[in-house]
């Protein structure tokens, strides 16, 4: 890596000629005290916290830098207590403009910068210990820089990784990037542990700043790693003055997008695979008094699909006060009415493990908004099944059925429901409520192929279908059935759903693609018909020109779901 130093120093100065560059070599060396080697100063020249150190010239700071930036370069631990004497020396002056209004300059670009390898290399030598601080060699011994954190819902033991922004990756996934310049380094942070119902590793935001204690005199600065949660904290107080923090709330977001689209497809034709990333998982950890909002993704899909709500919800105060995000991810070429079983399930589990008292009224208003076949899954949370979806596919009671008693608790699991009491506002973006052409014509024949079941659930279904001749319909016999069979508009198991009773306390919403005509369809997104798209008994409904792909994604869709998700916490309320 490299970064500011002695040559940025003679380029600012505008020294361009060999005598000028040497002049200024022997006059740093004389008043400097920085003329030795790299590898030849004395211990006692690490760190100092007197008057002279702290209040020194940004020449030393940057000669600072240059060493730590030998020592990395030679598999040298002591580069960390060189770019913390670095940060510490550049901070007097960043506080000085910071104190007037003044954001930027040669200061602030060195600062940013040795903080950003201070907190690299802290990790990379052992040295950072979010629970303990950061450890530096001073002259008087080792000592521990402590560490303090604002406004995350994450504590201290649950971080497990900081990565300093340096050159941010955006894809055509998102609609705006919401980074901002101002105090401080961003970082991608990662969560460490296992966790309920939160991903390993999961990403999220952090500004990191190094400045002295509250308590600290100008004399003797008693520095400290502050780290702030910049979803939650926008500005810091210097000398009475607030001042912005560097903050990018994009860059976390973008981090989990590479192979999706082959772990998707994978998710799609292997959908027993990966257990491990399946469920429902929070962005952060629970939070009392925060409505959930569980995003459910659809067919050949996973949750990165909602990168841009999740990174557009983000930007937005007044929502990410009132609501917390969960994602559902499930393997997709699999029956969604097994899929929705899972999510019934884990959606209990949720509630009850993060409020086993029932005392967190927002955990009964959570609200679903499922995208494409998402959709159809979110519905099965919120309607009662009764005997209808069974008798799609059997036309014996489950009683009258022979087959293992493991079998039949799994079918009676899939076909029996009731609606979530947890659930009382559902979004449908693009849901093909009666199905879609697609799944009939030849790519949604081969898709359907293509999926896997494992051999185990395939020899129980044969068995089943053999030792019950005549009871099941064709579509059940032929095969386990596959999402993409589920998806034919005259799918038995389809079209019984679409007329299950909804749940009295549950408000439904209408998000309806219609960017171009299928033929025999009509009006479509060019996946699912406008026709198959609307739904009954919806509190609203706005037709968004666009492509079913894009459709969640779209800034009238947002808007929509931003209005929609106003109105309820107001009614929450």
């Amino acid at each position: 890596m490299t970064g500011p130093g002695l040559g940025f120093l003679m380029e600012r100065a505008n020294i361009s000629t060999t005598r000028g560059r040497l002049l200024l070599l022997i006059f740093l060396a004389v008043i400097g005290g920085w003329g030795c080697h790299p590898t030849s100063c004395r211990a006692d020249e690490f760190l100092c916290s007197s008057r002279s150190c702290f209040g020194g010239r940004l020449s030393d700071a940057e000669a600072a830098f240059d060493r730590a930036e030998y020592l990395r370069d030679e598999g040298d631990a002591r580069c960390v207590d060189w770019y913390f004497r670095a940060a510490q020396l550049a901070w007097l002056p960043v506080q000085r403009r910071a104190a007037v209004g003044a954001t930027g300059g040669p200061a602030n670009e060195l600062y940013q910068t040795a903080l950003a390898a201070l907190i690299t290399t802290g990790q990379e030598t052992g040295r950072w210990s979010f629970t303990h601080g950061l450890l530096v060699h001073a002259p008087g011994g080792a000592r521990r820089i402590p560490i303090r954190y604002y406004g995350f819902p994450w504590q201290p033991d649950q971080f497990g990784q900081l990565c300093p922004v340096y050159d941010p990756h955006v894809t055509h996934q998102i609609n705006h990037v919401y980074r901002s310049d101002g105090l401080g380094v961003a970082n991608i942070a990662r969560s460490a542990g296992k966790q309920r119902f939160v991903r390993a590793h999961q990403p999220f935001a952090a500004t990191v700043v190094l400045r002295p204690s509250a308590n600290s005199s100008w004399s003797s600065p008693n520095m400290q790693l502050h780290i702030y949660d910049p979803l939650r904290i926008s500005t810091v107080q210097i000398d009475g003055r607030p001042v912005n923090l560097t903050r990018d709330l994009t860059a976390p977001l973008t981090t989990e997008e590479d192979g999706n689209r082959e772990t998707s497809f994978m998710a799609f034709v292997q959908p027993d695979t990966s257990a491990a990333n399946r469920g429902l998982f929070m962005l952060e950890p629970y939070q009392p008094g925060k409505i959930p909002v569980i995003l459910v993704h659809g067919l050949l899909s996973s949750p990165s699909t909602w990168t841009n709500f999740v990174n557009e919800m983000h930007a937005r105060p007044d929502l990410n006060d009132q609501y917390q995000i969960w994602e559902f991810q499930y393997g997709t070429g699999e029956p969604f009415l097994k899929s929705a079983a899972m999510l019934r399930d884990q959606m209990f589990q949720a509630v009850v493990t993060s409020d086993p008292d029932g005392q967190d009224q927002a955990l009964s208003q959570i609200v679903m908004i499922g995208h494409s076949m998402g959709g159809l899954v979110s519905k099965l949370q919120v309607t009662s099944s009764g005997q209808t979806v069974w008798r799609s596919f059997a036309n014996r009671p489950p009683e009258a059925i022979v087959a293992p008693p493991d079998v039949m608790q799994r079918l009676r699991r899939y076909a029996f429901f009731e609606p979530s009491p947890f659930v009382t506002e559902v979004i449908y973006v693009g849901t093909p409520h009666r199905g879609s052409p697609w799944a009939w014509r030849p790519v949604g024949r081969l898709a359907g192929r293509l999926v896997e079941e494992p051999s185990a659930n395939q020899a129980a279904h044969e068995r089943i279908v053999a030792q019950n001749p005549g009871v099941f319909t064709e579509e059940f016999s032929a095969r386990i059935p596959t999402s993409i069979d589920l998806l034919r508009p005259d799918s038995k198991m389809l079209l019984a759903m679409d007329r299950l009773p909804m749940s009295k306390q549950v408000c439904q919403h209408s998000i309806i693609g219609s960017c171009r005509g299928m033929i025999g369809a009509g009006d479509s997104d060019g996946v699912v018909p406008v026709e198959s798209a609307e739904h009954g008994n919806v509190a609203s409904e706005i037709f968004v020109s666009s492509n079913h792909g894009r459709l969640n994604k779209a800034e009238s869709s947002l808007d929509q779901m931003f209005r929609i998700l106003r109105a309820h916490a107001q009614r929450c309320r």
